[in-house]
């Protein structure tokens, strides 16, 4: 074994060969590890240019997008946890406030107190088919109460007012302010106007009151008008009775239709008509507004309606052929007019009567009875107006008798008493008579009259 130079021990011959072949192939082998170590830490600080990439280098770079996005994410959480705190903190901050504020504000029993002392009354104009009346605050409901930036407090409260025939209703709002440890009512404001609504129909005596109004509107339904020279409803119905005959109100519809009996009486004669009326319920207003007015058929004609029913006669005189036989005084006349009917032109009446007739010859002087005379019971007549008299005069039928014939004449008003009433029985009976022992046909008359009165 040989010393190198520094005096170390070195194989001979073959055998330093062999260690130094060794040891070379080792070193060999060792290089391309220690590159690729070099490499892996130039990456790390930076690798010159033109290395190439390799596949644990991705594995790095999405590793360090995650832990970034994590990142991300916890910070957002931590920012969601901090306002979260904050509004809830604020919250508590903003009821510590406000809970004095609204502790002992005015309560539903005060503020009704003061809507119903303070709040303005509506205006209003009734119109003229509304009762009269006076309206008043009857009720007040708190609908809400809140906090004003001012620190005061506000109340909705509807408010409610009657007249006895309407109903009026509003909101109103009630400001309340802190002065001196206590609520004081500041102000009222309403906002929107009056919404109504009936509780009862229009006022009748009103309609009745205004009836020519009412006649002459109507008037403009008819097709005579009055101005072809005919008269006019507001004429012929001047001064008459009217009443109301039926009413009938629905609130729901704010309707209410009515209708007007008007009658007059002329003599013996009398016009009679229905007046229809509808009235609408305005409920911006409050006001009854009448909408629509028509007339029954016939309002115009004249009708003898107040002849029907009983008469009573009390005997006045009699004419007669001859002497009079005056029975008829005793027993006086009343009849009963059942019908009155109309047909065109023609008039005509029905009925019955009790009285006296006369079948029997002439007496020889003036009596008080005879043989002959014929007590009447319900005996029915019928009888016709007859054209161009003055006043009703109508010429009564009974029906045949064998003894004699029976008519009846009613005579009802005339120019110099409208109001007079009479009736005549006229009587008549037929016999044979004779002169210089030449007989002959002779016909007894005998007119009674009496004055009528209605029973």
């Amino acid at each position: 074994m040989d010393e190198d130079g520094r005096g170390r021990l070195r194989p001979e011959g073959g055998e330093a060969d062999g260690r130094d072949a060794d040891a070379e192939a080792q070193k060999t082998a060792l290089q391309p590890t220690v590159a690729n170590a070099r490499a892996r830490a130039g990456g790390r600080d930076g690798a010159g240019e033109g290395s190439p990439p390799r596949p644990e280098d991705g594995l790095v770079a999405r590793a360090g997008a995650g832990a970034a996005r994590a990142g991300a994410l916890l910070a957002a959480h931590r920012l969601a946890a901090l306002l979260t705190g904050a509004a809830i903190a604020l919250l508590v901050v903003v009821g510590t406030l406000l809970s004095p504020v609204m502790e002992g504000t005015p309560d539903a029993t005060r503020v009704r107190a003061d809507a119903l002392a303070h709040t303005p009354v509506p205006t209003h104009d009734g119109g003229p088919w509304n009762h009269d009346g006076v309206l008043i605050a009857t009720d007040a409901q708190l609908r809400e109460k809140s906090t004003e930036a001012s620190g005061g407090i506000s109340a909705r409260t509807t408010v409610t007012y009657s007249d006895g025939s309407v109903e009026a209703s509003w909101d109103a709002i009630l400001l309340y302010q802190r002065s001196d440890g206590s609520w004081e009512l500041e102000s009222i404001d309403v906002p929107q106007a009056a919404s109504w609504r009936p509780t009862s129909g229009p006022d009748q005596q009103k309609l009745l009151a205004s009836l020519e109004a009412l006649l002459t509107r109507a008037e403009a339904r008819l097709d005579s008008r009055g101005d072809d020279g005919e008269e006019s409803l507001a004429n012929l119905y001047r001064d008459c009775e009217a009443s109301v005959t039926n009413d009938e109100l629905d609130v729901a519809a704010r309707l209410d239709k009515m209708t007007v009996r008007c009658s007059k009486q002329e003599g013996f004669a009398s016009r009679n008509c229905d007046l229809s009326l509808t009235l609408r319920f305005v409920t911006a207003s409050g006001v009854w507004e009448l909408t629509d007015v028509s007339v029954s058929d016939g309002a115009k004609e004249l009708g003898y309606e107040p002849l029907k029913g009983s008469w009573s006669g009390s005997f006045r005189t009699q004419s007669s052929s001859g002497h009079k036989c005056l029975s008829g005084r005793d027993a006086g006349l009343r009849l009963s007019i059942d019908e009155v009917a109309a047909s065109g032109d023609t008039t005509m009446i029905a009925g019955t009567l009790d009285g006296v007739a006369h079948f029997h010859p002439e007496p020889e002087r003036d009596s008080t009875g005879c043989d002959g005379d014929s007590a009447l019971e319900s005996l029915a007549f019928t009888g016709t107006l007859q054209d161009g008299s003055d006043g009703l005069v109508f010429d009564c039928e009974t029906a045949d008798d064998v003894r004699g014939s029976v008519s009846l004449r009613l005579e009802f008003g005339n120019a110099q008493n409208p109001s007079a009433a009479t009736a005549t029985l006229v009587s008549t009976h037929d016999y044979q008579d004779s002169f210089l022992l030449v007989p002959y046909q002779r016909t007894a008359r005998y007119e009674d009259e009496f004055v009528l009165r209605k029973v």
